[in-house]
């Protein structure tokens, strides 16, 4: 019966009530007071002056404000980081499990990981509780659940997104013609407070951009969201666009351009390197939240943590669909096999707006950012043409496209043409 969380204590704050006494260069502290002479001298010897790169400017708020939020977020962070005291959770698993069995049901994970701030809807916390029952028992050892709380959570994701470590280094001081670890390593008091000042504002213009960005991702997805209630809710029906018999005939390098004949390079940059590679969306189907960048690094780079596993989605291997009788049959290509899974996935929804053009304010974001995932599109008819060649479909098969009781399909289904 596992009981014990194997994931060290992390000890990320000091005691409030005991605060370190105050030193500066003028008053520093006495076991530090000859190292600190020693390293003047060795730096006025060798005459090193490190450039520190400029900190962006950015407004700052008052400091009544700044308190405030200064201790709430820290009384925040205390409770949040509970999750990471491998102590903590012992007695928390302790607390809410049953006494006899020494097992949890659903209801007392529930209650668990509330006071870990951790605030999961149902379903979030339904699917995650399935997850981490491995021998699907309907209970969870201690181990379990200390995994399932420290799994990395939707916020967790989030801000691994953010370049934090790069502004890190950014912020480090650089010499011309030495060596950049020694220079660091030269750093004094002074110098390491003018990098922490330096970080904390490049920090704080990061955050402002970040979050900017996070909020207009969801005022696009509410506002798609509204707008499809107010249409069900009025018992509107909104007509689906398609393209002309002539845009037909051009195809698709007529509609979206050529590809890069490098395939692999130019699809990873089409999903990870464009203005909105990191911008989330929400699928309307099962509601799964992602972003290019993820679903790339999901497909492609094996990153499961980055999924978004509602409607109990699976994930199977680049590798492990290579070899399946489809495939082989087909005779697809990696990168053609990368292309169906990132289409069968969420990814449908941006590339079904380039080649919908619809709706009209979404391409127009797509086209404007130059995110018509160009390449990636060609790749993937190469492997839809392959697999209807190879693929056997029953005589007199009939397929059916659901419109959900909101959609229509165009007139040009039903009007003829000249030809």
């Amino acid at each position: 019966m596992g009981g014990n969380c194997v994931k060290p204590t992390r000890q990320l704050h000091p005691s409030r009530d005991n605060p370190p006494p105050q030193h500066s260069r003028e008053n520093p502290p006495p076991h530090q007071d000859n190292r600190a002479r020693e390293c003047d001298s060795d730096r006025n010897e060798s005459a090193v002056k490190l450039d520190f790169p400029k900190s962006p400017e950015v407004p700052v708020p008052p400091a009544s404000t700044q308190s405030e939020a200064v201790k709430k977020f820290k009384l925040q962070f205390e409770k949040n980081n509970l999750r990471h005291d491998s102590d903590f959770l012992k007695r928390l698993f302790a607390k809410y499990c049953n006494e006899s069995t020494s097992l949890m049901d659903t209801s007392q994970f529930g209650q668990a990981v509330k006071e870990l701030n951790l605030y999961l809807r149902d379903e979030d916390l339904s699917s995650l509780f399935h997850r981490m029952d491995l021998n699907n028992d309907g209970f969870l050892e201690g181990d379990e659940f200390c995994h399932a709380v420290q799994l990395p959570t939707e916020l967790d994701l989030w801000a691994g997104s953010i370049p934090i470590i790069s502004l890190f280094a950014d912020c480090l001081p650089r010499k011309e013609g030495q060596d950049a670890l020694r220079v660091v390593s030269r750093m004094n008091e002074e110098d390491i407070d003018g990098f922490i000042q330096c970080f904390s504002d490049g920090l704080r213009s990061l955050m402002i951009s970040n979050v900017a960005l996070l909020n207009k991702s969801f005022s696009s997805m509410d506002k798609g969201s509204a707008s499809s209630n107010l249409a069900a809710s009025k018992f509107e029906i909104v007509k689906m666009s398609c393209g002309t018999i002539d845009q037909f005939f051009e195809g698709l390098s007529g509609r979206i351009g050529d590809p890069h004949l490098a395939f692999a390079q130019a699809m990873r940059a089409e999903h990870c390197d464009k203005p909105d590679s990191h911008d989330f969306f929400v699928t309307p189907n099962y509601a799964v939240r992602t972003c290019p960048a993820h679903e790339w690094a999901i497909t492609v780079d094996g990153e499961a943590s980055l999924a978004d596993m509602g409607h109990r989605r699976r994930l199977p291997s680049v590798e492990e669909l290579l070899a399946s009788e489809a495939a082989r049959g087909a005779e697809l290509g990696r990168e053609e096999v990368i292309a169906v899974v990132l289409y069968t996935g969420p990814m449908f929804i941006r590339y079904n707006s380039v080649l919908r053009r619809w709706p009209a304010d979404v391409y127009q974001r797509l086209a404007e950012a130059d995110s018509l995932y160009v390449t990636t599109m060609h790749v993937l008819v190469s492997a839809v043409q392959k697999l209807a060649r190879s693929a056997k479909l029953p005589e007199g098969l009939r397929l059916y496209r659901g419109l959900g009781g909101v959609l229509d399909l165009p007139d040009g289904f039903f009007r003829p043409d000249a030809r």
